[in-house]
């Protein structure tokens, strides 16, 4: 026998609330991973990096001239090494993130994202996917450290994990920036200025980002000092042991060198201001990682699928 009308209308209520409900668990659960990605990729590789490390990375287990350890450019390059116990907890939590984003569909569930249709594209589709996978282009292709990238092959990998950063934190701020004017009269006081507090943040971040890297790739141009310095492994070899290659032993030995540490190694680390451009390159990606989730932590918060009571919902 077929269900009467109010009955129809309750079932699908609660199938809409249902998928909302869903949404939201997903959406909370991918802020979770997302925050346990950045939060233990960063102390995990930090503490590696330098508490466990003593002051003694440059070449040949020397003490540095400069007296500090080598410091990454950026979260990436220092989760890159996938042996490291910091890509590891990075990686998997970053999968786990953007699948739950990707699956939850929560810019078409939750009405304080939802936009509607759109002239141009869908928002709500592009908004569930291109940040998602933006993120998975990171966690999957790493980046090596510049004086690595020698090669044609390395550069595109590295250029690839670039767009992939943009498209992340640049497509979600940007898409977030288009949803609160579009939803500006829909969205209560309070949630309005902490979302667009959390965009203005990340957004700053990533002002200073491109700042630093830029000043920093051009340190050596522009006179600032003092970067990292890295020789020629026969030019360390040279300095260090004395070996120059004029005979057939000294050049096996330098062969055999290569192979060990490549073609460069590192001489000294940076110091000065050249550092300091390095650190602020490096906490500016992460805050702004760190705002990304703070945003979708708000979404998550104020929206009113979470709190729908869906047994109630339920035809007697």
């Amino acid at each position: 026998m077929d269900l009467e009308i109010p009955q129809r209308r309750t079932l699908v209520a609660r199938g809409v609330a249902l998928s909302g409900r869903w949404s939201a668990s997903l959406l909370l659960a991918g802020c979770s991973c997302a925050t346990l990605a950045f939060l233990l990729g960063t102390l995990v590789g930090v503490n590696r990096a330098f508490a466990e490390k003593p002051r003694s990375t440059c070449f040949h287990d020397r003490v540095c001239e400069s007296g500090r350890n080598y410091h990454a450019e950026t979260l990436s390059e220092l989760v890159s090494s996938p042996k490291e116990p910091a890509s590891k907890l990075f990686y998997s939590f970053t999968v786990i993130a953007s699948i739950c984003l990707i699956i939850s569909r929560y810019p078409w569930e939750l009405r304080n994202v939802y936009t509607g249709k759109s002239f141009l594209c869908s928002v709500p589709a592009l908004r569930t996917l291109v940040p998602p996978i933006g993120m998975l282009t990171v966690a999957q292709i790493p980046v090596v450290p510049r004086s690595e990238r020698n090669s044609l092959a390395i550069k595109v990998m590295c250029n690839v994990h670039t767009f992939g950063a943009v498209a992340f934190v640049g497509g979600y701020l940007i898409m977030e920036a288009y949803t609160l004017v579009l939803l500006r009269r829909h969205l209560g006081r309070l949630e309005k200025h902490l979302r667009w507090i959390v965009v203005a943040g990340g957004a700053t971040c990533m002002l200073m980002f491109v700042v630093a890297g830029t000043l920093y790739t051009q340190a050596d141009s522009l006179g600032i000092c003092c970067n990292d310095d890295f020789w020629g492994t026969a030019k360390a070899y040279r300095e260090f042991y004395g070996i120059d290659g004029s005979s057939p032993e000294e050049r096996s030995q330098i062969d055999l060198a290569k192979q060990i540490y490549g073609e460069s190694v590192l001489w000294n680390t940076a110091n000065e201001t050249t550092l300091t451009l390095k650190k602020m390159e490096f906490w500016s990606e992460t805050l702004s990682g760190v705002f990304i989730i703070a945003s979708h932590a708000l979404i998550w918060w104020f929206c009113e699928e979470r709190q729908l009571i869906v047994d109630a919902l339920i035809p007697s």
